[in-house]
């Protein structure tokens, strides 16, 4: 997640190799929840990677199996992720939400007892993909969850700006020695 102007946020998900998103047993959303559960609409959500779409429809909140309970999701057609394991979308999910004073730190864990307890995104997803005859998936498949809050990663602009500044304090205490 990075901050994208005072309020707006990107998201991008991205899974590891031989993992995608599926559509299985109703768990068909990437979902999560936001302090103080704003009243989002479809236009908030923009940049959404083809195949996902906002879902104001879903009933509320969404029990993802294990993972808790969630007010908002970015649900994924069957033509994108399948039905079942049988065409697994290996992502990456990028989308960017945009609501007055939305920050990264909006972004909150589930609560409750038991597993639900801290989980800050959750997805339907399988592992051992593809296989080598055919689209679908040899693994496991299920709903999983992240324990933690998100991490923030720069972006590759962001690391090149820092590698020059490395190298221009570098160079500058060299010349200062000479």
């Amino acid at each position: 997640m990075a901050q994208a102007g005072a309020n707006a946020v990107d998201v991008l998900v991205q899974l590891a190799a031989g993992v995608g998103f599926i559509n299985s047993n109703g768990f068909d959303r990437f979902t999560f929840n936001l302090s103080g559960n704003p009243a989002l609409v479809a236009a908030d959500f923009t940049f959404v990677t083809p195949g996902f779409s906002f879902d104001p429809t879903a009933s509320l909140p969404i029990h993802m199996d294990g993972s808790g309970f969630w007010e908002y999701g970015l649900l994924c057609t069957t033509a994108v992720c399948g039905t079942g394991g049988n065409h697994p979308f290996a992502g990456p999910l990028e989308f960017k939400i945009s609501l007055a004073g939305l920050t990264e730190s909006s972004f909150v864990a589930t609560t409750g007892g038991g597993s639900s307890n801290g989980n800050f995104f959750a997805a339907d997803v399988c592992e051992k993909f593809p296989l080598a005859t055919a689209p679908g998936c040899a693994g496991k498949t299920g709903v999983i969850w992240t324990h933690g809050p998100p991490v923030d990663t720069p972006e590759p602009g962001s690391l090149a700006l820092l590698g020059i500044a490395a190298l221009a304090l570098a160079r500058s205490r060299r010349t200062r020695k000479a």
